[in-house]
């Protein structure tokens, strides 16, 4: 029995091929299958990476841009010749104000700002700052004169526009030797 016919040998191989045939096509198959599987599964990590790289974009270029905005308003308030100072100088003025003043304009007889803080505060500090001053009743008008500054401010008026305020201060370069004569 240990020697088998030529017939039965042969009828083995072909047995023993079959089976390695088989075998190798469901390797095949399953190779196939885990390769389609790895296909599938790149495209969609492909697709949700792309997603992603789309998303940060997005974000890079919206932090880029509030960074100019917030550099743009920077420079604007440096510039501006109050915001950054609590005093308001000219050749003709010199008038203390809070910190956070923007400076908007100055015609020769009064200047305006304008503040985020709230209207009491406002009030408050230039109550504050013209009873500092000294005051003077004469010709009917009233008006405070700092010494020190050769300043003289008649009315301080705060004007609540929503959430900005302006404030407006009427001054003269004039001492009250001159504002008296009369």
């Amino acid at each position: 029995m240990d020697k088998l016919s030529g017939k039965a040998k042969s009828k083995q191989i072909r047995r023993i091929n079959d089976q390695e045939k088989k075998a190798k096509k469901k390797l095949r198959k399953e190779a196939i299958k885990r390769a389609n599987k790895a296909e599938k599964e790149y495209v969609q990590f492909s697709q949700g990476n792309e997603e992603r790289v789309l998303r940060k974009r997005r974000l890079n270029v919206l932090e880029t841009l509030i960074l100019i905005v917030l550099s743009l308003v920077l420079v604007l308030l440096l510039c501006n010749k109050t915001f950054f100072r609590e005093q308001y100088k000219t050749e003709k003025v010199d008038i203390d104000i809070p910190l956070l003043y923007y400076f908007t304009e100055d015609d020769g007889n009064s200047v305006t700002f304008k503040t985020l803080r709230k209207s009491d505060y406002d009030r408050e500090f230039f109550e504050d700052y013209l009873d500092s001053l000294d005051l003077y009743n004469c010709n009917n008008l009233t008006f405070y004169y700092d010494k020190e500054k050769n300043t003289t401010i008649y009315s301080v008026d705060v004007v609540k526009d929503f959430a900005i305020k302006t404030i407006t201060v009427n001054y003269a370069d004039e001492g009250p030797a001159t504002l008296c004569e009369d």
